[in-house]
């Protein structure tokens, strides 16, 4: 199936009706190829049209070129050619461009809940990811 295609979802009925929906673009923002790629596959393999970027300055440059619903930030980005800009920097910088995209933020350090309330957030994910966790996540933002 082509990434612009329609995707197959089921409906609030249940498995045996289909609905026809158009699949949510999902920007990946993480560091780490390893964890950017597995995020990549999960959500394609969950239906979604997912994007990668590497870091801040790659991700603001995708913003501003594409409509994301969704977006997947690590919040411990590291700096790129002397500018610094972590994912709660990002946060903001993406919320100026469209104000209701849907972010979930990914992190290393326990108790990054406490901190995410402030920011609205669609959910939090520690690492290590857990694939059911994600995919809860997402389908949540499909009700």
């Amino acid at each position: 199936m082509e990434d612009n295609q329609p995707a197959r979802r089921y409906c609030r009925g249940g498995p045996s009706i289909w609905c026809l929906m158009t699949k949510k673009n999902v920007l990946i923002v993480e560091d780490d190829m390893n964890s950017r790629e597995g995020l990549k596959s999960m959500l394609r393999m969950y239906g979604y049209n997912a994007d990668t970027s590497q870091d801040g300055l790659q991700a603001i440059k995708k913003i501003k070129e594409k409509l994301f619903e969704v977006a997947v930030i690590d919040i411990n980005l590291p700096p790129v050619m002397n500018v610094e800009i972590n994912g709660w920097d990002l946060i903001r910088i993406f919320r100026s461009f469209n104000p209701s995209i849907d972010i979930i933020v990914v992190s290393g350090e326990k108790g990054i809940h406490s901190r995410a309330r402030h920011f609205n957030l669609a959910g939090c994910l520690e690492k290590p990811i857990r694939p059911a966790h994600l995919k809860s996540l997402m389908e949540a933002l499909n009700e």
